[in-house]
């Protein structure tokens, strides 16, 4: 019964991407006044999201495969859809995650006298964890197993130029991202081919799973951290980073602290801990120490480390 209602589910996707290339596309246009700072660059820049670019001085990407132009100045989010004001509204209000105070969560973040993150901090004003769709975010950290930035977004754009719909907007050439059926339904070398190299077969695997085994990932936010985690750490190719980075960015688990070589170095420069120590050790001894702010913690320190070292 899984494998056929999302068959069913899939094929009104697919027809609706159809028409999106079939047909001219409505533009509309407004303004979003927002409260807090946002700074597009460290948001989509940073590491969290790979399938947003830069385009003049703002950024395109889509959301639920609908597309969007986005710039920003002054506290107004300039936004350029296909969609009527008000659903483009609750779109970005939810993927930007406008609903929370990052000015709360900073003070927070420092009022322990924090100097390393307070530093952090200043540098990296206006910045935000967006609230991705869970299957997109699944597939970038699984494409992210020793690759870089650039690395990571070029396979997401291979994926959907090769295997998403392509339609035009504003002049503009867009690639939906793929449904999971139509993942699982490539060979391995067919992956290869778009640069997946040995991902390739992780991919597979959860796509798979995904449409004929009954994997559900957004069911995920109801569990707890724990539980979600191991679950995700039960599938091939994922580890305790990548489960960390889609339970934050994903699947609303702001305690997630996803762990690279720079928040290793952060940890040890800031706060003195052993550059060696295991992964968990030094996931635990963070979450303990900033509990529920914990990911918007990463993220800071994250960013400044990196721009202490020059490196994107």
């Amino acid at each position: 019964m899984f494998y056929e209602k999302n068959r069913y589910i899939s094929n009104i996707h697919s027809l609706k991407r159809l028409e999106i290339g079939r047909y001219n596309i409505q533009t509309y246009q407004f303004q979003l006044h927002i409260e807090e700072e946002i700074n597009l660059q460290k948001i989509f820049d940073g590491g969290q999201i790979f399938s947003w670019t830069k385009y003049y001085d703002g950024y395109r990407g889509l959301i639920d495969n609908i597309p969007f132009f986005i710039n920003y100045k002054d506290n107004i989010l300039y936004i350029k859809t296909s969609i009527p004001e008000e659903k483009a509204k609750q779109k970005i209000i939810h993927f930007f995650d406008l609903g929370i105070s990052v000015k709360d969560i900073v003070k927070k973040l420092v009022s322990t006298n924090d100097q390393y993150m307070l530093k952090a901090v200043k540098s990296n004003q206006g910045l935000r964890i967006l609230k991705q769709e869970p299957w997109i975010c699944i597939v970038s950290f699984l494409c992210s197993s020793v690759a870089n930035f650039n690395k990571i977004s070029l396979n997401i754009e291979n994926i959907s130029k090769n295997l998403g719909e392509k339609f035009i907007f504003c002049n503009q050439p867009f690639y939906t991202f793929p449904e999971p059926k139509v993942i699982a339904e490539q060979s391995i070398s067919t992956l290869r081919n778009y640069g997946l190299g040995f991902r390739s077969k992780y991919l597979m695997d959860l796509a798979y799973k995904i449409t004929y085994k009954g994997l559900d990932i957004p069911i995920l936010r109801d569990y707890t951290y724990n539980e979600s985690k191991n679950i995700l750490k039960s599938l091939y190719g994922i580890g305790s980073k990548i489960a960390d980075c889609v339970l934050l960015y994903s699947l609303n688990k702001n305690e997630a602290f996803p762990i690279d070589r720079w928040v290793q170095r952060a940890l040890r420069d800031g706060y003195g801990l052993d550059i060696k120590n295991s992964y968990n050790v030094s996931s635990e001894w963070a979450r303990t120490k900033w509990k529920e702010h914990s990911g918007y913690a990463q993220q800071f320190l994250f960013q400044y480390q990196k721009e202490l070292n020059n490196e994107k």
